[in-house]
């Protein structure tokens, strides 16, 4: 039983495009869900790079809305110039 992988069983065979493909549309799916609810609060994993992905007009009404545990308002300063209105 010592090599028995460590990965989960639904992993097994999955390469690391599958896995970027995957972690792609977890972003995309929360930049969605923070554009439609602006006070939602994303997984830290994907929070910076969901943020980075909204207008500046939603990014601006993400910080109006959000609580305390929601990311929004630190997250204006890693907006590039390549994103910039």
């Amino acid at each position: 039983m010592s090599d028995m992988s460590q990965q989960p069983v639904c992993r097994a065979g999955i390469t690391a495009e599958d896995l970027a493909r995957e972690a792609d549309r977890a972003v995309l799916y929360g930049a969605v869900l923070a554009a439609q609810r602006p006070a939602v609060r994303l997984k830290p994993a994907i929070a910076p790079a969901a943020y980075a992905l909204l207008p500046e007009e939603t990014l601006a009404n993400c910080e109006k809305t959000s609580t305390p545990s929601t990311p929004a308002p630190f997250l204006l300063g890693l907006r590039t110039a390549g994103h910039a209105s």
